[in-house]
C-alpha cells in the first residue's frame, strides 16, 4: 500500500469511527449489536470512548456527557464529546454499514501490516516455510468477530433437519462408510470434524488397518495420507499386496508368477481410480500438514486426513518439553478436523507400560503423552492383536472403542489380520 493510499485510509477511518462511537454514544442499547472491539479503531480517541462506555455499562450506570468526561478528563475534551452527541443521532440510523466500514478498514490496515512484515522478512532471508506460517498464524488471529450465539429455534430447526434426514434414510450410517460393518454401525461411519485417534503398540497393525481404511473410504471420498515413518513406495506396495491378497515380500521383490502378476494388473484400474494423495515427507511439522491439507482441499476437495503417527509430528512452536509438544500438536489437529470440515486420524503409540503388564489388553491411559489427546479426541480407537492358541490362520485383531463422545463405546469388534498380504476384514460378519 502506498503511502497517499494508507494517508487516504487513515481519514476515511477516523471519519467513520468517529460516526460510530457518535452512534453508540446518542444510543447505548446499539453496543449489544456491536461486532468489534477497539483493536479495530485507529483512532486514539475512538478507542478511549469505547472503552469508557463499555467501563460505564458494565457498572451500570447511566452513559452521558458527564460520566465519559468523568472518565476521559484530561484526555477528551466536553466538546469534543457534546459534538459527537449531537452527530450521533444522524449517524445512529446507519449504525450497521458504519460497523461494516470499521471492520473492511481495519482488515485492510492489518493486510498492509503483514505485507510490510513480508517483506521485511523476505529481505533478512528467513526461511519461506516460517514466512508462511507468519502468514497463516496472522490471518486466523485476523477473523472478524461474529456473533457465534445462535437462538436455540435455529439449532432445533437444524436438528430436525438432521432428524428427518437420518429417518428417511432407514437409520442407515450417515458418516462415510468404511464397509466394515460394525464398526460403522457403532461409529456410524467416520464422520467430518472428528478427530479420531487409533493406539496400538509397535508390529500391531496400526499402518496397515490406517491403510484398509484410507483405500475403503477413498473409493468415494477423498482422502489425504501423511506417513512419516514410510516411503510412499512402501505404501505403494502394501496396497497392492493387500488388494490382490499376495504376499507383501512377493510383490515388494518381484518374485511372482504370472497368475500374481495378472491379478495384480487386474486391480490397477480401480486402484488408479482411488481419491488417495500420499505424502512421505519427513520431519512433518503440524503446521505445515495443516497448510498441505488446506491447499490439498482447495485444489482437489478433501473429506479425510490420516497422519501416521503423532508423535512423530513436530510443531514450530516452542514447547518446553515432550508432554507440551504432543498436547499442542493434538489441539493442532482437532482444530483442523473443524477447520477444514473432515475427518482427522491420527495414529498414535501405546508407551512402554503396557509391555510390562500381563494383561496386554490396551487401555486409553496407555497413550504415549497422553496428556490432552484423551481431552481432544472425538473417538479413541485401541488395537490389540493375538495370535491363534493353535498357530493357524491369521492374527485376531481387536478394535476397542475405548472413546466415543457422541455413540457406542466399550465395544470390541474383532478382525482376521493376514500379515503376510496386510488384508484386514471384519470377522463374524
Amino acid at each position: 500500500m502506498s503511502d497517499y493510499l494508507k494517508l487516504n485510509l487513515s481519514r476515511e477511518s477516523t471519519e467513520i469511527e468517529t460516526g460510530l462511537i457518535a452512534a453508540l454514544i446518542a444510543d447505548t442499547s446499539l453496543i449489544n449489536d456491536l461486532k468489534v472491539n477497539e483493536s479495530y479503531f485507529e483512532n486514539e480517541k475512538c478507542r478511549a470512548i469505547l472503552k469508557a462506555i463499555k467501563q460505564l455499562i458494565a457498572k451500570e450506570q447511566k452513559v452521558d456527557i458527564i460520566s465519559l468526561n468523568d472518565i476521559l478528563k484530561g484526555h477528551i475534551k466536553v466538546s469534543e464529546l457534546s459534538e459527537l452527541y449531537s452527530n450521533g443521532n444522524l449517524t445512529k440510523n446507519s449504525f450497521n454499514t458504519l460497523q461494516n466500514k470499521v471492520i473492511s478498514n481495519s482488515n485492510k490496515r492489518k493486510c498492509f501490516e503483514i505485507s510490510r512484515e513480508i517483506d521485511k522478512r523476505l529481505s533478512k532471508g528467513e526461511d519461506p516455510s516460517q514466512i508462511y506460517s507468519y502468514i497463516s498464524s496472522s490471518m486466523e488471529s485476523n477473523d472478524i468477530l461474529s456473533n457465534p450465539i445462535s437462538n436455540i429455534s435455529d439449532v432445533l430447526m437444524c436438528t430436525l433437519d438432521g432428524i428427518e434426514r437420518n429417518y428417511k434414510n432407514g437409520g442407515q450410517v450417515t458418516g462415510m462408510a468404511t464397509g466394515y460393518k460394525k464398526l460403522d454401525t457403532y461409529l456410524n461411519g467416520i464422520e467430518k470434524k472428528k478427530y479420531i485417534v487409533i493406539g496400538a503398540r509397535p508390529a500391531v497393525g496400526k499402518t496397515a488397518f490406517s491403510l484398509e481404511l484410507a483405500k475403503r473410504l477413498s473409493i468415494k471420498n477423498s482422502v489425504l495420507y501423511f506417513s512419516l515413518e514410510m516411503a510412499k513406495e512402501e505404501l505403494g506396495q502394501r496396497v497392492v499386496s493387500n488388494s490382490g491378497s499376495i504376499k507383501n515380500y512377493k510383490v515388494r521383490t518381484g518374485k511372482l508368477n504370472s497368475s500374481e502378476l495378472t491379478t495384480i494388473m487386474d486391480h490397477m484400474g480401480k486402484l488408479t481410480n482411488l481419491k488417495l494423495g500420499i505424502n512421505d515427507t519427513e520431519n512433518l511439522t503440524v503446521e505445515e500438514l495443516t497448510r498441505q491439507a488446506t491447499s490439498y482441499k482447495n485444489k482437489y476437495g478433501l473429506d479425510v486426513v490420516i497422519v501416521d503417527y503423532l508423535t512423530l509430528l513436530d510443531t514450530e512452536e516452542k514447547c518446553r518439553d515432550e508432554r507440551v509438544k504432543v498436547n499442542t500438536i493434538s489441539s493442532k489437529l482437532r482444530k483442523l478436523a473443524k477447520k477444514l470440515d473432515v475427518a482427522v486420524i491420527c495414529l498414535a503409540q501405546l508407551n512402554r507400560a503396557v509391555e510390562s503388564r500381563h494383561d496386554k489388553t490396551p487401555v486409553i491411559a496407555d497413550l504415549k503423552e497422553t496428556g490432552n489427546i484423551e481431552q481432544d479426541a472425538n473417538i479413541i480407537l485401541l488395537l490389540n492383536a493375538r495370535e491363534k492358541e493353535d498357530g493357524q490362520g491369521p492374527e485376531e485383531l481387536d478394535v476397542i472403542i475405548g472413546k466415543n463422545r457422541a455413540g457406542i463405546s466399550n465395544k470390541v469388534v474383532t478382525f482376521n489380520y493376514y500379515k503376510e498380504t496386510q488384508v484386514i476384514d471384519e470377522k463374524y460378519v
